[in-house]
């Protein structure tokens, strides 16, 4: 075996055997190892991370559409109680007797309720009563057989009504209990026989001055 030193009496390279090399751990903080037998530094690889996209759940069926449900049918004209066609809290016509009907009459359509057709949307179905009635009474009789408050003369009356071509309403004449016009037959002022048979019947409307304004 041979023995090497260098000229200040030092063995040559640190002592260190020839052909053996050392190299320097980064987790020793670049420092050469302990012991010269211990394995070079592992490299490690580090995968950058990764993005995962979740998508959202599919929405879920829409809701059923329900179908409009219809307008409840207005009551039945049965539903008013009209004063003239009663007589003592009992039909009119007593029991035994037969009553002689007149020779003339009109059909009568009458808003019992209230209601004024005119000042309702079109297409609506106020509620009415049908009478026939005779064509001899005065308008302010019908008045009162119709139920019109008579307390105040001046304030309330009956209001004409037509049916437009649009499914609506037109205001006709208006007629005072007080005045004089609703002294005449409703012949007179045309509320005659040929009314609900040749021609339109009449409809009617209760009228108040306070809530309605002048006629």
């Amino acid at each position: 075996m041979n023995i090497y030193f260098t000229e200040n009496g030092e063995p040559p390279n640190g002592a260190i055997p020839p052909g053996l090399v050392f190299y320097a751990d980064p987790r020793n903080g670049g420092q050469m190892p302990p012991n010269a037998e211990d394995p070079p530094p592992v490299a490690i690889n580090i995968t950058p991370p990764v993005t995962i996209n979740i998508a959202p759940p599919p929405p879920g069926p829409a809701p059923a559409v329900q179908p409009a449900q219809p307008a409840p049918a207005p009551p039945a004209a049965e539903d008013f109680q009209i004063p003239g066609t009663q007589h003592g809290g009992a039909s009119f016509i007593r029991n035994g007797a037969a009553y002689v009907f007149p020779r003339s009459t009109t059909i009568i359509h009458f808003f019992a309720d209230g209601t004024r057709p005119f000042e309702q949307p079109p297409g609506s179905t106020p509620r009415y009563a049908t009478l026939e009635v005779p064509t001899m009474i005065t308008v302010a009789e019908l008045m009162r057989l119709l139920g019109v408050p008579s307390d105040n003369n001046d304030r309330y009356g009956i209001t004409e009504c037509f049916e437009a071509d649009d499914d609506g309403w037109t205001k006709g004449r208006t007629f005072i209990l007080s005045e004089d016009q609703s002294k005449s037959t409703l012949h007179q002022v045309g509320w005659d026989d040929s009314r609900g048979t040749r021609n339109e019947p009449v409809w009617l409307a209760i009228h108040n001055k306070a809530l309605h304004g002048p006629t």
